[in-house]
């Protein structure tokens, strides 16, 4: 028996609310704090929640393709993720762990690089998104999370061929 087409909807609507509740958990329950790419993603999956809400309720055509296409740019970014916390290719310089270099400083005066610096350290430096900074049972949540949309990506299309998801 498959699951109704309402329920699908719900389904994906609870998916994308308990992940950011998760991730929100894991960060002020557990202090496990998020790089800027895990901040990145959670602004996508806030937009995606926010359409896949809209959807719930009215099941047009065109927000079902914008909800894909969220879905998708959440998968590019995750994989993105992923190979940077991999070392497959480099980090962005937004996920440089908050590092002062030379350039930063070409052109500022003594005391304006002094002020700078003293910031700089008195600032808490944010999470480097190369490095695997929580894991589930023994794998990065990087990972999970670029599978689980995968999964949840073919999912939607696989019940979206079968039922033919009503999308005006």
């Amino acid at each position: 028996m498959l699951l109704s087409q309402k329920t699908i909807r719900l389904l994906i609507v609870f998916f994308f609310l308990i992940s950011l509740c998760f991730s929100l958990g894991a960060e002020h329950v557990f202090n496990i704090k998020p790089c800027i790419l895990c901040l990145y993603l959670r602004y996508i999956y806030v937009v995606i929640l926010i359409a896949a809400g809209i959807f719930y309720f009215y099941p047009k055509r065109f927000i079902f393709l914008i909800k894909l296409v969220l879905i998708l740019a959440a998968i590019s970014l995750s994989a993105y993720h992923l190979g940077v916390e991999q070392h497959w290719w480099e980090s962005p310089s937004v996920c440089s762990g908050g590092t002062v270099n030379s350039t930063q400083l070409q052109g500022l005066t003594n005391d304006e690089k002094a002020q700078r610096l003293l910031e700089h350290f008195q600032g808490k430096p944010p999470t480097q998104c190369n490095q695997v900074n929580w894991r589930i049972i023994g794998v990065s949540v990087t990972i999970w999370n670029t599978i689980l949309l995968i999964f949840l990506f073919i999912g939607i299309g696989v019940l979206w061929n079968r039922q033919k998801i009503s999308t005006e």
